[in-house]
């Protein structure tokens, strides 16, 4: 990150344009292949674990529908309660994920 006042850097192909990181922000789309390929790693997986979201911002929170869809577990984890019930996660786990995420794996192997 640039000192504040400092200019951006800029592209090193074309010089002009200004480089952002390779991250999505809110209101952005999501690339359609990203998208795709999720989707397609939804369908096939066992288990589906959601950490640290609310659950309402799309195309990422489909991705529980479309898991559970194709019959995968899928475990709901994260401080708050999801701001609606999901019909698709039997018991959401509410709180902090380095402890949910400990315990779940205790109870999944023991």
């Amino acid at each position: 990150m640039p000192a504040e006042g400092a200019p951006l850097p800029t592209c090193p192909q074309c010089g002009r344009h200004p480089l952002r990181p390779a991250i999505v922000l809110f209101g952005e789309n999501l690339p359609a292949e990203v998208v795709h390929r999720a989707e397609q790693a939804a369908r096939l997986a066992d288990v589906l674990l959601v950490v640290g979201t609310s659950g309402i911002v799309y195309p990422a929170a489909g991705l529980v529908e479309v898991a559970a869809g194709a019959g995968a577990y899928c475990a709901l984890v994260n401080t708050e309660p999801w701001g609606h019930p999901h019909p698709t996660s039997p018991r959401p786990c509410s709180g902090p994920a380095e402890e949910v995420l400990p315990a779940l794996v205790t109870a999944a192997t023991s």
